[in-house]
């Protein structure tokens, strides 16, 4: 779950491209199945691995003089790739070159999005593909080493997570109680 919020998230900061360079809903997850597809970007995940944020997940807890919030998170890391596919290497440069000084510009994007590291990792160069749809293009690859955290903070008490707990106090007495 979280690898795909990654994914998601650095999907968005793409679409900021201008839409001169390449239309946003040319930029997803999957590449081209045909040369009228073209240009696009595709995102995925070479590896990663997940894990629990803090200590049994939890980040942190607030109160906020109302309510008890307690943060959880969840933290991928791994490598993610950027495929580009173009018709033409005048087209692919434009789009790396739009991803790079979009990237260069993009470090409070970045964090905001939840990624604590993004740095590039490999640079593939261009090479010719046929496309099984039919017809050619070019692709090229850019990877990159990353560290996103997805963090949620449901409300806790009234109205949260917890709606009602059943007590039982053993004693000789044998009381019971529900709080809600």
């Amino acid at each position: 779950m979280a690898a795909s919020q990654a994914i998601q998230s650095f999907i968005a900061i793409l679409q900021k491209i201008p839409p001169a360079t390449i239309a946003a809903d040319h930029i997803g997850l999957v590449g081209p199945a045909q040369a009228g597809d073209m240009p696009l970007i595709a995102v995925s995940l070479l590896a990663a691995a997940e894990s629990p944020i803090g200590i049994g997940g939890v980040a942190g807890i607030g109160f906020d003089g109302a309510q008890w919030t307690v943060s959880t998170g969840t933290r991928t890391t791994g490598q993610m790739q950027v495929d580009i596919w173009a018709a033409n290497a005048a087209a692919m440069n434009q789009i790396s070159g739009a991803i790079s000084t979009l990237l260069a510009g993009a470090s409070a994007d970045l964090t905001n999005a939840g990624f604590v590291l993004f740095q590039t990792a490999a640079t593939i160069p261009g090479t010719g593909m046929q496309l099984s749809g039919g017809g050619a293009g070019l692709h090229t690859a850019l990877t990159f080493s990353i560290v996103h955290e997805d963090i949620a903070s449901p409300v806790i008490g009234p109205g949260g997570e917890i709606h009602e707990v059943d007590v039982t106090i053993d004693s000789q007495f044998h009381e019971t109680m529900t709080l809600k």
